[in-house]
């Protein structure tokens, strides 16, 4: 994000109803519902935003920690009035410049849906700002980092079966323990119980891996046994299992009525099971099966994160998962990697990236796709090219990926055949330059 949104995190009120007044602003262009009704949670006890509050190509300041102060004191803290002053004017907060990008690459943000999910309160916000109250009506739980995966583009404070290979692959942040959660944030708990669950209307679960969570189903439980069966539930989840212990997540899920599902899968068959490592591509469809048979009220999703090793391939990827009819077209959403960043596609070569090029303008002459997911293509085929990150990030592809085969027994270049000049280095260490 640029300095001059950064200082204007700073300006007073006053000068913010002089910025208001500028023409060329309306809350239209930055103006999200969720900094009214919204806070994230994560697995350390950090606050922010939203889920995507602070990724990307920018870092920004977090809200503080649920254990060191109250949720709802965060949400209504200073900071807090100052991005809700800051929207309010037309301004993108520091906090938003992921959505921003999004925008301007001509994609739907985070921003935009969560809009069209809470119309009545974003129409309320735009009508009457001054008397619209901020509340908390939606919480993004992060519960802990339990996970049975270990997905090539992931780390041990999302996973903690990534904790063996955690250190060798990042020792610039490495780790002294495998699991972290809010299991013991006793303060937070008891206001989350006492004070927001009663009237919470959204709950958004995520891991690490819910489905494998003990702390996940007991959270259920007590929903359960409070009576508040009405909020309604977002998951996101690698579909990997539906019983964990003593546990059926479908039986659980049956009591609720509002419940959306969004499925993670970055690949099919080998490559979708090499990618995200630890995934049964034939249990996880009869999975998907069960859940459909069984849980008719259930909406579904997908997010597919794209990445150096599936966009080569993309269209057989994305043909494959619409042809089987695992979501509907409008209901896949991509999002382009760019943590770790040695993995972002902008790592490719020129060649490859004139490759990619190729296979991605035939993938959007194809209509039957539909426009949702033609614009998101659309605004890969422009990421692709806004860098070049092939010096500064290859030999770090290479080197990386050569230890994890190393320590998983995985041949990359033999199942990526088209990747295998760029996984060579050269005797200096420096990246193999292909033509």
């Amino acid at each position: 994000m640029s300095a001059p949104e950064t200082t204007e995190m700073d300006r007073t009120p006053a000068e913010m109803d002089r910025i208001s007044a500028d023409k060329d602003r309306t809350p239209e262009t930055s103006l999200c519902v969720l900094p009214w009704i919204h806070t994230y949670v994560g697995i350390s006890g950090y606050v922010q935003l939203c889920c995507v509050s602070g990724t990307g190509e920018t870092s920004a300041p977090v809200l503080g920690s649920v254990r060191e102060s109250s949720l709802a004191g965060l949400f209504h803290s200073d900071a807090m009035e100052k991005v809700r002053r800051l929207m309010l004017a037309g301004i993108w907060p520091v906090q938003c410049s992921y959505c921003q990008k999004k925008e301007e690459r001509g994609m739907k943000s985070s921003r935009q849906l969560h809009n069209v999910i809470h119309h009545s309160f974003y129409a309320q916000l735009l009508e009457k700002p001054d008397r619209f109250v901020p509340k908390i009506r939606s919480v993004d739980l992060r519960l802990d980092n339990v996970c049975n995966f270990t997905c090539r583009s992931c780390s041990g404070y999302a996973s903690s079966s990534w904790f063996a290979e955690h250190n060798l692959i990042y020792p610039d942040i490495s780790m002294s323990q495998s699991t972290i959660g809010l299991e013991d944030a006793t303060s937070f708990w008891r206001e989350f119980r006492e004070e927001i669950l009663p009237e919470l209307e959204f709950l958004h679960l995520a891991g690490g891996e819910p489905l494998v969570s003990v702390a996940h189903y007991r959270l259920l439980e007590s929903l359960i046994q409070s009576g508040n069966t009405s909020v309604a539930l977002y998951y996101d989840t690698n579909l990997s299992r539906l019983t964990f212990k003593e546990w059926n997540a479908v039986e659980l899920w049956f009591l609720f009525p509002v419940i959306t599902i969004c499925l993670s899968l970055d690949g099919v068959g080998r490559k979708g099971e090499y990618i995200r490592h630890g995934l049964d591509y034939g249990q996880w469809r009869k999975n998907l099966a069960t859940l459909r048979r069984e849980l008719p009220q259930a909406r579904y999703k997908m997010h597919f994160v794209v990445s150096i090793f599936n966009v080569m391939e993309l269209g057989l990827h994305l043909r494959t998962i619409l042809g089987q009819g695992f979501v509907g077209r409008d209901r896949l959403r991509l999002t382009f990697l760019q943590w770790p960043p040695y993995l972002n596609v902008q790592v490719l070569t020129p060649a490859l990236k004139k490759e990619c090029e190729r296979g991605l303008r035939e993938l959007i002459e194809d209509e039957t796709l539909g426009e949702p997911l033609l614009s998101q293509l659309r605004a890969l085929l422009h990421f692709v090219n806004e860098r070049e990150l092939y010096p500064e990030y290859g030999a770090e592809l290479a080197d990386k990926v050569a230890r994890l085969d190393r320590l998983r027994g995985e041949q990359t270049g033999a199942l990526f055949p088209y990747l295998e000049p760029m996984l060579m280095p050269t005797d200096n260490g420096e990246p193999y330059h292909a033509p």
